[in-house]
């Protein structure tokens, strides 16, 4: 399957990031070992975390077996209190396994990154990518890399933009949130 639209190949954002998108970028120290590296990558490919931060996924398959596939997500940001859909997004997995080399990665000498990526296809409101990251760097830290960029897909989207920019800076702390709550479990 070929990628959606221009966007592609995959960007991570930082210095070059698109012309006229916004860009989130977060990184957060989940622990050391190789044996936590293996677990939190295994949570991020399975779908885990997204569901853990209210996503609803409807993917087949870890996101390793399904490149070039379009899912739907839809998101619920209180599933245990109230189980409303507020948007559905579709997304084609652009990558998984080993990031392909791109601008803002910020990966250190010896560092073993693996993960996965999607762009959102052209039924959603906005036009982006992210990219999910799982680090093992030499000192033995493991770090989760959430990389991103958005724009509204057409100018109707633009008066509405900044609620939805809201409504991403909750989904990714959502996702941070639940990836404490998944490493404090075990």
């Amino acid at each position: 399957m070929t990628p959606s639209s221009a966007l592609s190949p995959p960007h991570y954002g930082g210095p070059d990031t698109p012309t006229g998108f916004r860009e989130i970028r977060y990184d957060l120290r989940v622990g050391v070992g190789a044996a936590l590296h293996t677990r939190v990558l295994a949570d991020v490919g399975s779908w885990r975390l997204h569901r853990e931060s209210g996503l609803l996924v409807g993917a087949t398959g870890a996101a390793s077996d399904i490149v070039g596939a379009t899912i739907r997500m839809r998101y619920r940001p209180l599933p245990r209190l109230v189980p409303i859909t507020l948007t559905t997004v579709h997304c084609e997995i652009l990558w998984a396994g080993i990031p392909p080399e791109g601008p803002g990665l910020d990966l250190m000498p010896g560092s073993i990154a693996r993960g996965f990526g999607y762009e959102a296809d052209p039924r959603h409101r906005e036009e982006g990518q992210e990219h999910f990251l799982i680090t093992h760097e030499p000192d033995d830290a493991v770090w989760f890399r959430l990389r991103g960029f958005w724009r509204p897909r057409a100018p109707r989207w633009s008066p509405i933009y900044p609620l939805t920019l809201l409504g991403q800076s909750y989904a990714s702390h959502g996702y941070l949130r639940a990836l404490r709550r998944l490493t404090r479990n075990r």
